[in-house]
């Protein structure tokens, strides 16, 4: 469980930056830069306080126990928000390379105690067992001035098997 500051962040602390140069030149304008960066601490420290805890998501995998190779398979993720807050961030799920499909991150929106779907589709291209254990989530706070990143626990395998899809092929000739 990491904190990282968003590019948010980043640009305001970059026009504070530029305040502190101006300052230079206008002894004025410090007591605007003090405030400035009072109040962005502020709000810093609030974004952090109102980021989703690890034990506020629950993720769970379902895939089938078997597939064979050349087979499509759907991978269900349900991610649930046990919090009081809504949690909005990105998953990524770490796959292994045998199955051939979107890598891209999955967008959720979830409102407190409430649980949000995504059914992806898999291609096998080898036999042998696979396993999934984790998967990465990515949760902005509301300001978006900080992110939190959270690697979440949801076991299955999967079991890659000659099939009948490979007899339809050419790959045996």
């Amino acid at each position: 469980m990491t904190f990282s500051p968003t590019k948010t962040l980043l640009l305001l602390a970059l026009a504070l930056l530029g305040l502190a140069v101006a300052a230079l030149w206008m002894v004025e304008l410090v007591f605007v830069w003090l405030l400035a960066c009072a109040a962005l601490l502020l709000f810093v420290g609030a974004d952090v306080l109102l980021l989703p805890r690890k034990d506020d998501l629950l993720l769970q995998r379902k895939l089938p126990a078997e597939s064979g190779i050349g087979g499509e398979v759907e991978l269900a993720l349900t991610l649930s928000n046990q919090g009081t807050r809504a949690i909005k961030g990105r998953l990524w799920d770490i796959l292994p390379q045998a199955l051939e499909g979107s890598r891209e991150p999955i967008a959720f929106d979830i409102a407190p105690k409430k649980s949000a779907k995504a059914a992806l589709k898999y291609t096998v291209q080898d036999r042998g067992e696979y396993s999934l254990d984790h998967a990465t989530f990515e949760a902005r706070g509301p300001l978006n001035l900080m992110r939190r990143v959270l690697r979440l626990s949801a076991k299955a395998s999967l079991f890659g098997i000659p099939g009948v899809e490979l007899l339809h092929s050419n790959r045996l000739i």
